[in-house]
Formats: structure tokens, sequence, C-alpha cells
């Protein structure tokens, strides 16, 4: 049986090529992935995309359709090697792995769409009366066989574009599969964490933890490209990675940081600059306001800045000056 993964990337903001990168290096380091990777792309990131190293076949597909460019992860039907392949996984760009991700494959034993179920509510698209007591299926992650009519399923999918131009992708994927019930279940529920609350995830059977950072794209959410290449990173290095939220204000050279999600107690903060370094104590974190922190020595040029809580350790190198970060 030949397996194949891909990933959609249509946007120009660099945060969702950093969320791309952690991901495969999850995928290959953690999940032991070792199956060709397909990723369907706009124009905006060829130069990335054929820039990324990896061991695996890696294929690319051009796609520039300019409605709900979200949905173009339906085209996978144009794939011209699609009929290469047995199964077939779609992941979103910010989706982390953290097992072994072969058994997925191993253990399909349907020809319909496996999903997870997603407690969060969709927007207006639907009509409500519609979905009343039935789960939300979430659209970033999906595995299914390649079948005639599992593309074909794919393709009615993208068509049903032009009546709902004004919707995200999920309230179109819910809508057709709230009405054909026979045609997908949610295998994949137990092996997703979902990280949009406040709880840390501990547990390790857990294939995928769906960090759930696109709304909104704060940019002061953190680049994992250096942690993710550590085998050891571990699920609340990660969710601190990404909870953190920077601010630099070059007028009152403060430093701002508040907490998405989760308050943390008792951090270590090291501010470097080219050759000054200074260290906070006993700093706390809230989700409820702004902690500012003031260097003795005024911020001209690009730092770096360290957090450590316990043996988690958080760092951003080379943080501009004059701007949001």
């Amino acid at each position: 049986m030949k397996n194949l993964i891909y990933y959609l990337i249509y946007s120009e903001d660099k945060l969702y090529q950093d969320f791309l990168i952690s991901s495969i290096n999850t995928l290959i380091k953690k999940g032991n992935y070792r199956g060709d990777i397909l990723f369907i792309i706009d124009d905006h990131n060829k130069d990335f995309i054929l820039n990324i190293n990896i061991p695996n076949r890696k294929y690319i597909m051009y796609l520039n359709d300019i409605k709900i460019l979200a949905l173009n992860k339906f085209k996978i039907y144009q794939f011209e090697h699609i009929n290469n392949y047995d199964n077939i996984l779609y992941i979103d760009t910010d989706i982390l792995i953290n097992n072994d991700i072969n058994p997925i494959f191993d253990n399909l034993n349907n020809n319909i769409f496996n999903f997870s179920y997603d407690d969060r509510s969709i927007d207006n698209c639907i009509d409500k009366k519609l979905i009343e007591n039935k789960k939300m299926i979430n659209s970033g992650l999906f595995l299914f066989k390649k079948t005639k009519q599992n593309l074909l399923i794919c393709k009615k999918i993208f068509s049903s574009i032009e009546e709902s131009e004004r919707c995200l992708e999920q309230p179109i994927v819910n809508k057709y599969f709230l009405f054909n019930e026979n045609k997908y279940n949610d295998n994949l529920t137990e092996f997703v964490y979902f990280n949009y609350n406040k709880d840390f995830c501990d547990d390790k059977n857990k294939i995928f933890i769906h960090i759930l950072m696109h709304h909104p794209l704060s940019p002061g959410f953190i680049n994992l490209y250096e942690k993710m290449i550590n085998n050891d990173i571990l699920f609340n290095d990660i969710i601190m990675n990404f909870d953190i939220h920077i601010i630099y204000d070059m007028y009152s050279n403060k430093i701002y940081m508040k907490s998405k999600y989760n308050n943390y107690n008792n951090l270590e903060i090291i501010i470097n600059m080219n050759d000054k370094k200074y260290i906070f104590n006993d700093i706390i974190l809230s989700n409820d306001c702004y902690t500012y922190l003031i260097p003795p020595f005024k911020i001209d040029n690009n730092f770096d800045i360290i957090i450590k809580n316990g043996k988690y350790t958080y760092y951003r190198n080379n943080i501009i000056c004059n701007s949001y970060l």
C-alpha cells in the first residue's frame, strides 16, 4: 500500500510558512513518515517550497483559484500522480505530529472519509436548523482511500464554491458531509488534540496536535523551526511557544509581553542585544493584560529574548526593533 500526505499553502504570510516547516519536521522526525509529500501551492510560495530540503519524495502542484483558497485542498483529484497511491492524508499547516503516524494508514479499513469532530462553532453560512444536534467535523485533517467515489466527492465539494462564495471552507465541507452521513466517520477524533483551551496536552497517545492559530493570526506567535528539529520537544514546550505575544515600543524602550491562553509564574526572562545582556527574574505573564519590561540599556538594534519556565525554554532570535512582532 502506498501512502501520500499533502499540504496546502496559499498565503504570503511568513507565519504560515513557519507553521508548515514545523509540521513537516515533526511529521518526519516524530511521525516516522518516509512516504511521498505533495504541496499544493500558489505562485507566492513557489521559491519557498522549492527550497525545502526533505528526505521524502516531494511533489508540487500549482493552483491559483482565488475563490475560497482553502478549498483548493479538495482539488487533490487533479494531482497528475494520484493513481499511484492507495491512501491519502491531508494535514493543515498548523498541525504538529507527536507519534508514529504510520498506524493511521495501517488501520484504514473503510472506503469513506475519516475526519475528527470539532466542537467549535462555525459561521452562519449554514442554516442553524440544519445542523442542530449535529457534531461539526474539522476540515483541517482528513484521511481517505483513493477510490473513484472519493475523488468524485472532492470534486463535488470544490464545485460548491460558486454557491458559497462568502464562506470559509469549514462550513462548505460540513454542509456536504452532514447531508451525506454515509460517506464519512470520525475515526481520527481519538488521535487529535485541539489546542484552543487553557490546558496543556499531556496525552502522549495523541498523534496530531492542532494548534488552531488561524483566528486570529497574531504576528507575535513564535516561529518554531529551530525547536521542531529537536526530537525531544514536548507538548508543553510547543504550546508555550505559540502562546506568548511580544510587542516592542521603541519610544518608551519597553518590551510588552502577554500570554494568549495560559498564565505563567516565576519566569526568567533574558534580553540579549549584541554584547549587552539583562536578566529579569520572577516575572508573571497573564492572559488578561500585558506585562512590560524595561531593560537598563537602550534597544537600538535587533535583539534576542529567552524565557525560561522551569525545564521549558522559549526563545526568539533577531527580534526586529520598531515593529510589532
